[in-house]
């Protein structure tokens, strides 16, 4: 009985530790993420009301675009929900992103 237990706890171990790299990987990644939106300004423009609350927004509606339009000689630009574009992009489709001149006010050469 007690071989059977150890015998079963051995083979069983290694695939529990493997869903727990798995998630340690995954929390890495959404703070690298966390971090990138924080530096690179994304929720300025991105973010509705972000501005307005210094800061303060709840992290589940950051980068849902904003009604709040940016006027210039280009026309009127609208920040878009980068949630659904990044979400709906491959990620042969987000590299090219680094060769695509946005319009203004978006800092294209923050994406290089």
């Amino acid at each position: 009985m007690k071989r059977n237990v150890l015998l079963t706890s051995c083979l069983i171990a290694p695939l529990l530790l493997a869903g727990l790299e798995g998630q340690a990987r995954d929390r890495a990644s959404i703070r690298n993420g966390r971090y990138l939106v924080m530096i690179a300004g994304c929720n300025d423009c991105h973010t509705k009301g972000y501005a307005f609350t210094d800061g303060r927004t709840p992290e589940s509606q950051w980068l849902k675009g904003d009604d709040l339009g940016w006027n210039g000689p280009w026309g009127t630009t609208y920040p878009v929900n980068l949630r659904l574009l990044a979400h709906s992009m491959s990620e042969r489709e987000w590299m090219r992103t680094k060769y695509v001149k946005a319009r203004p006010p978006m800092p294209w050469y923050a994406l290089r």
